[in-house]
């Protein structure tokens, strides 16, 4: 991660987490490329996938292991990602962008309702 990229990930993140030494390393999940077959495309497959397999399975992985949201990449999609809830973190030169789905109140959720039980 360059450092702009690194500034805009850590600006766009809430204060409490902002805050902390920028060399610290925040675990994320990264969502590779997601890909529907052009005939099954618009008719809510990708949104299904991501919202009922993609994001809760992210969820169980970042409570057992302390990461914070899913980063994705992407050229072609920016809508598709925007329309799920994730955030707009960094756009490049090339058309390109990282969008930014964040997990961590659940996480601290669960992890407070863990300690306390």
């Amino acid at each position: 991660m360059n450092e702009l990229s690194r500034s805009v990930l850590f600006s766009s993140l809430p204060s409490f987490i902002s805050s902390l030494e920028t060399t610290m390393i925040l675990m994320t999940i990264l969502l590779g490329q997601l890909g529907i077959d052009k005939k099954y495309q618009g008719k809510g497959m990708g949104k299904a996938l991501v919202r009922s397999f993609v994001i809760p399975y992210s969820l169980g992985y970042c409570i057992r292991n302390s990461c914070i949201g899913i980063l994705v990449y992407t050229k072609t999609s920016k809508e598709f990602y925007e329309k799920l809830g994730f955030q707009l973190i960094y756009e490049d030169e090339s058309g390109g962008a990282n969008y930014f789905y964040s997990l961590y109140k659940n996480v601290l959720e669960v992890r407070y309702r863990a300690f306390l039980a």
